[in-house]
């Protein structure tokens, strides 16, 4: 199962709880691979049909796929 990348935000309420939160997420079917217990969000992975249902975890603000991001290749045109 590898699934989507997901990003889960706690709500202001719960930032506190985080922990808790991501443990009650993995038991759900989310595969948490890190914590940011100051900034109130959990990285991870979950197939589609967990991912709306972690949205009804007390706690969650909201879930997001995880964004990336690319950088043009290296040039003397283009500076970085």
């Amino acid at each position: 199962m590898s699934g989507m990348k997901l990003t889960v935000t706690v709500d202001a309420q719960h930032v506190s709880v985080t922990d808790q939160i991501a443990e009650t997420l993995s038991q759900r079917g989310f595969k948490v691979e890190r914590v940011s217990r100051r900034g109130g969000a959990i990285f991870g992975s979950a197939e589609a049909s967990v991912a709306q249902q972690l949205r009804s975890v007390e706690g969650v603000q909201d879930v997001q796929p995880e964004r990336g991001y690319q950088l043009p290749p290296m040039t003397d045109l283009v500076p970085q």
